[in-house]
């Protein structure tokens, strides 16, 4: 996980911006979030936020050598703030949606960004109505303490897809438009569990959801 601290203003470098399907808007004042739980010191990878007018606008993972850091313009409390209120709201709330690759056709950078296509977690939106998601990994292994696990019978998927074992990667967030392709549902009685994932992974358990 980044070595900076939450709220350290970031900017995606300009030859990564446009290989992404989902950038953030130029308007952006990027940030970055450091969970306490994350994957370590060791790994490049960064939670990123993007605010407008301070309000929550874009969301994304990225590998560090992405993104130029600046030490001196650090505003953690809006960031907090802005991602405790977006987090487990929204009416797609615990859907599986398919947005597929995250970067354009032929972009092939070998970083943290994720690739492929897997199903994602909706695990909240932002007031302009983006989804926030984190990817579902396929393992048969136990979960680390930045994922959560899911097992075959806590899915349902459309189309008679059948569900495998996967673990929720908790430290790849990325907003995604609000129409992406639904592809199934978490089903109840994962829910609380879950949210309190959430909130211990982002340092937020144990606060008022009301």
């Amino acid at each position: 996980m980044s070595k900076y601290e939450t709220g350290t203003k970031v900017t995606l470098r300009r030859e990564c911006d446009h290989g992404l399907l989902f950038p953030p808007d130029e308007e952006c004042e990027l940030r970055a979030v450091e969970p306490g739980d994350g994957p370590g010191p060791s790994s490049p990878l960064t939670q990123v936020l993007g605010l407008v007018d301070g309000a929550l606008r874009w969301a994304g993972a990225l590998d560090e050598n992405l993104l130029e850091f600046d030490r001196d313009d650090v505003d953690p409390r809006s960031v907090q703030a802005e991602l405790e209120a977006a987090l487990l709201r929204g009416k797609q709330l615990w859907s599986l949606v398919e947005p597929g690759p995250l970067r354009r056709s032929g972009d092939e950078r070998n970083d943290v960004v994720y690739q492929g296509r897997r199903p994602w977690l909706v695990v909240g939106e932002t007031a302009s109505g983006a989804l926030l998601a984190m990817p579902l990994n396929e393992s048969p292994g136990e979960a680390r303490r930045y994922q959560a696990r899911l097992f075959a019978a806590d899915v349902f998927f459309r189309l008679n897809r059948p569900s495998k074992p996967s673990n929720i990667e908790l430290s790849h967030v990325w907003s995604l438009p609000s129409t992406t392709r639904n592809a199934g549902q978490l089903k109840r009685h994962r829910w609380r569990q879950i949210e309190e994932k959430v909130l211990d992974y982002f340092e937020f358990a144990g606060r008022n959801r009301d």
